[in-house]
């Protein structure tokens, strides 16, 4: 395993909406609203934080997307917001990135067999440790 960073967990919320007012947020302040839930290959401690806001929350706020564009697509829209790891440059556009506090960071990187590499594998990993050193 090769990590890039440890990052922190963000709710992503439209610019324009009250919840995007707020500097940081914790599990009370977005429990009870719309919240876009991708299980498929989010990692497990997202997963977790989702759990815990919703068990503080109300089961008709929880919409399951089909994939990770579909949640970004809902919560663009404004109609709510999404879990995921704050990865600076890997989100531009117009949701903002609000950090819950109380969750520990989590690690970001890749998991690789060395002996399994193939030469693309090793240049995409290449630029990835030169874009995270930055």
């Amino acid at each position: 395993m090769w990590s890039f960073a440890a990052v922190s967990l963000c709710a992503f919320a439209r610019k324009i909406t009250p919840l995007a007012k707020a500097d940081s947020l914790d599990v009370d302040d977005i429990s009870g609203r719309p919240i876009f839930i991708e299980r498929h290959t989010c990692p497990d401690e997202i997963f977790a934080l989702q759990h815990r806001i919703l068990a503080n929350g109300k089961v008709d706020k929880i919409i399951f997307c089909g994939d990770y564009e579909s949640a970004v697509a809902m919560a663009e829209a404004g109609l709510g917001f999404m879990i995921f790891p704050a990865i600076e440059d890997a989100y531009k556009g117009p949701l903002k990135a609000i950090p819950i506090k109380g969750v520990k960071e989590i690690s970001f990187g890749v998991y690789y067999l060395r002996s399994q590499l193939e030469k693309q594998a090793k240049d995409m990993l290449g630029i990835l440790k030169n874009q995270f050193a930055k």
